[in-house]
């Protein structure tokens, strides 16, 4: 497996109120993103390495000196678990090879909170894990935890409104190519306390023009509670110069849970960090949301607001990401209250969240 390099140079963002001192150094991509494509950008934006931060942070402790803490024995034991019944599972099918498939990490965990106005507080959690099964020339793997099927990891996903969560199943690609992945999911998960099956083929397409880049993705779905439905998400990127990224992407869904056709739409300024492999993610980000949806007429029904900040602290594989986030919401009166639908005054709340990798490290004894 190829080891996570560190950032080699802290990122100063003197221009963002003051906060840069809470930034020691940035944080690595997500492993996930790494299988994703690089958009290919001129050579004017394209810059030699960056150099070393302090090891003392972004390095892994070798095992038994006296910078080996608990919590490094802990990832360790359960990295090399999770490689461990890869490979005997592997080996019980004969001479395949996963070593092509051990840059991502085994299990992802994140823990969150939102501090909103009046001392509210919302706890979020998020784990997942994905295994490469090595048959049908690794074109099947079998998930656990959240169903993430290929969208962007740089939206705070915690936001995301689907209830199915705590989901298991196998993945199997038709193709996995560069320019175009297809591949269809058979899952469980649980909805309300109550298990829900539910199968969902994906396409996605990967076009880059310069410094644009282009990514459609098409999904098809049937939940055993809810039925059929559809879902059409597009991704645009624009590369400003080498540090500064600019999203837009727009999302619709369609089933017979949802308002006529709920859509959202966002838009996202980042300042990029190449940290891993040359691949860029937002060290920091600024983005607007909207959501709405277009029965019984075409409304917003909220706007969202968010700076964030991400960076690793203490080790390579535990990251920090917080800030500040404003949200308008149309309130709207329910079957048994009589008043006219307005908009709340912005509420602000504070995101914070922990994330925790473990990652195949038998490589490394």
């Amino acid at each position: 497996m190829k080891a996570l390099k560190p950032f080699r140079r802290p990122i100063i963002p003197a221009l963002l109120i003051g906060l840069a001192g809470l930034l020691p150094a940035w944080l690595p991509a997500r492993a996930e993103d790494l299988a994703s494509p690089v958009p290919t950008v001129s050579p004017v934006i394209t810059a030699s390495p960056v150099p070393s931060p302090s090891p003392q942070l972004m390095t892994t402790p070798v095992p038994g000196s006296a910078e080996d803490t608990v919590a490094d024995v802990a990832q360790r034991k359960v990295s090399r678990f999770l490689a461990a019944r890869v490979f005997q599972f592997d080996s019980f099918f004969g001479d395949s090879k996963l070593e092509d498939d051990l840059d991502t990490p085994w299990l992802r965990v994140r823990v969150g909170v939102e501090w909103k106005e009046g001392w509210e507080f919302d706890f979020k959690q998020r784990f997942r894990v994905y295994l490469p099964l090595p048959i049908l020339e690794k074109r099947l793997g079998a998930f656990i935890g959240s169903d993430e099927d290929g969208k962007s990891e740089d939206p705070d996903y915690f936001d995301d409104d689907d209830q199915h969560t705590g989901a298991a199943g196998l993945r199997y690609f038709f193709r996995k190519r560069k320019n175009f992945d297809a591949n269809v999911s058979f899952g469980a998960s649980l909805k309300s306390g109550k298990p829900v099956v539910y199968t969902k083929p994906m396409a996605k397409g990967k076009f880059t023009w310069g410094r644009v880049y282009f990514e459609p993705r098409q999904y098809v779905f049937w939940y055993s509670d809810d039925g059929f439905g559809e879902e059409t998400d597009l991704e645009f990127n624009y590369f400003l110069n080498r540090h500064f990224l600019l999203r837009f992407e727009p999302d619709f869904v369609y089933s017979n849970t949802s308002q006529g056709v709920d859509f959202s739409q966002s838009i996202e300024l980042s300042y990029l960090d190449y940290s891993v492999e040359g691949y860029p993610h937002f060290a920091i980000d600024l983005g607007w949301k909207s959501d709405g949806h277009t029965w019984t007429s075409t409304k917003y029904d909220q706007h969202r607001l968010a700076l964030r900040f991400r960076h690793r602290i203490w080790r390579p594989w535990l990251r920090l990401e917080y800030g500040p986030r404003l949200t308008w919401t149309r309130e709207v009166p329910g079957d048994d209250e009589d008043f006219p639908e307005y908009w709340k005054n912005h509420s602000p709340s504070f995101l914070i969240y922990i994330e925790v990798l473990f990652e195949d490290l038998l490589a490394e004894t």
